[in-house]
């Protein structure tokens, strides 16, 4: 068995073979000096040929700093024939004194005495001032200096004055801090305002970060886009944005609901609303406010329809009906203001009739006013010549909602209860309109 080790050096490698002469016996000595810029060699023995990159072993070899090794610290076992070529040497060893990882005992990496390429990706021939392999005392690899690194896959990462980076890359900024802004700390709802989001990294850059995460409480109150947030229900909302494991500062923001110059109540809690006969009204305009924010959102946009001729229709008797088709628009439009303030005055009138439904033929003018001025107005159009609404205001939905628990329901039936029997007047449509309240009847000004 040969026992052979290479050793790639800095500058100069010194090769040192004994030739022994099978013929004579003799042994000659004969000391070849290599300078190039890679040192291979071939090891042939008995014909065989072990694996490249493969790092030679010797016993007792060592190799002084300055990277030369002498023919005296040399000890050769079992010598036999060897051919040193000054291009290629064998770096082959017997496969029990194989390193891992390629490395040989002097723990350098790589087969130049040249430094080695360092790629991106972290390669196994990393720069002559980061070798992995060979650390000593001081913590530095393969007698470099103080910058260490480690090579040989994808995933290598270095370290430089405690600033690490991938696979020999520039150091990536990391985020120091959010700050996150918006230009209104009060909106009304359905509207939109400009909310911001500034990242402060750890190379004093500023820009605006991406895959944020916004933390938003309560978490139907707003919506994000980008830059733009819209106010989607009117309440209080704390909004934070994360990236990453960073977080931002919180921002407040007060969201009303303004229709009209009119600002409604915020919507009651339902058990406590619910527990007596009148229930919540804080804004005290007589209307309780569930119904006062149904009545807004209800009476909101509609979709206007109206009849055109759609031919006739001739009857056994000889007589021509005319028919007419129902068309509607192909968007929504809001509705006239008018609407919302007949609707109001209907809800004022119930709270009215159930306190005391007994008095029912007394109060029951309240209640006549409303459904009359609802009459009324119905026949009005806008300037678009459409007409106010199709569908009767205080119908079953209305009610539904004003009578909307046992005891409402109740007083409502008892209210009824007292009217029968009674012989009510049936008032012409332009006395109905008399009994409108003010604020309907100065909203009706401007239509015909």
């Amino acid at each position: 068995m040969v026992l052979y080790k290479q050793t790639v050096l800095t500058v100069t490698v010194v090769a040192v073979s004994f030739v022994l002469n099978a013929c004579d016996g003799k042994q000659t000595r004969q000391s070849t000096t290599v300078t190039q810029s890679a040192v291979q060699g071939t090891h042939n023995q008995e014909n065989q040929t072990t694996p490249n990159n493969a790092a030679h072993t010797q016993e007792n070899q060592t190799t002084p700093n300055n990277g030369t090794q002498t023919a005296a610290q040399t000890t050769q076992e079992e010598p036999q024939s060897t051919t040193v070529s000054g291009e290629s040497q064998a770096n082959d060893a017997t496969e029990e004194n194989i390193p891992e990882s390629g490395a040989n005992p002097n723990g350098t990496t790589g087969s130049d005495n040249n430094p080695s390429t360092s790629s991106d990706n972290g390669s196994l021939g990393s720069e002559i001032n980061s070798s992995a392999g060979g650390n000593n005392s001081n913590g530095t690899s393969g007698g470099s200096d103080s910058h260490t690194s480690t090579g040989g896959n994808d995933n290598a990462t270095g370290s430089n004055d405690g600033n690490s980076s991938i696979g020999g890359g520039t150091h990536a900024a990391a985020i120091k801090s959010l700050t996150l802004s918006i230009s209104q700390t009060t909106l009304n709802k359905d509207r939109n305002t400009t909310i911001t989001l500034k990242a402060t990294y750890d190379d004093n850059t500023t820009k605006t970060p991406t895959n944020i995460e916004w933390i938003i409480n309560p978490k139907d109150a707003v919506s994000i886009e980008g830059t733009t947030l819209t106010a989607l229900k009117d309440t209080n909302v704390t909004i934070q944005a994360k990236v990453g494991n960073t977080l931002s500062n919180k921002v407040h923001l007060n969201i009303y609901w303004e229709v009209d110059g009119h600002r409604l109540p915020p919507e009651p809690a339902p058990k406590i609303n619910n527990a007596t006969l009148l229930g919540v009204d804080v804004n005290n305009n007589g209307v309780r406010d569930d119904v006062e924010r149904w009545i807004y959102k209800t009476y909101k946009e509609y979709v206007p329809c109206h009849q055109i001729p759609d031919g006739n229709y001739t009857l056994p008797s000889g007589r021509v009906i005319p028919l007419a088709k129902t068309v509607c628009e192909d968007h929504p439009v809001p509705y006239h203001p008018v609407v919302r303030a007949v609707a109001m005055q209907g809800a004022r009138a119930a709270q009215i009739i159930i306190q005391e439904p007994e008095k029912a033929r007394e109060t029951l003018k309240i209640w006549d006013n409303a459904l009359n001025c609802e009459v009324a107005t119905g026949h009005f159009k806008d300037k678009h010549n459409r007409r106010l609404y199709e569908n009767y205001i205080f119908g079953d939905e209305f009610k539904k909602i004003q009578f909307n628990t046992i005891k409402r329901a109740r007083a409502f039936a008892k209210f009824n209860f007292y009217l029968s029997g009674g012989i009510y007047e049936s008032p012409s449509r332009k006395e109905m309109l008399k009994r409108c309240d003010l604020e309907v009847k100065a909203l009706l000004k401007d239509l015909k």
